[in-house]
């Protein structure tokens, strides 16, 4: 973008700082597969960063996920089953 305005050609060159939850997953043929214990990024340029941090050191393809919808309740408490003895 052109602009004469200094003020807004300083803002364009400046990267916007995403936040949410984001997922650094490996991508082995047609799966995705994340690390066993994955981090959850709060920032896009972190999660990017982790991603060109892992293609130099392990190699392969990294892609960055960012969820978009949360659905939750609390887990059902399930008594424990009594037993007897025979």
């Amino acid at each position: 973008m052109v602009t004469d305005d200094p003020v807004e050609a300083v803002k364009a060159a400046i990267p916007t700082v995403n936040s949410g939850r984001y997922l650094v997953v490996a991508l082995e043929g047609a799966n995705y597969v994340p690390g066993s214990k994955p981090k959850v990024h709060v920032t896009d340029i972190g999660a990017n960063a982790e991603a060109e941090r892992l293609a130099k050191e392990v190699g392969g393809t990294f892609h960055v996920f960012k969820a978009t919808f949360e659905a939750s309740r609390e887990k059902p408490v399930i008594p424990p089953v009594k037993t007897t003895k025979l």
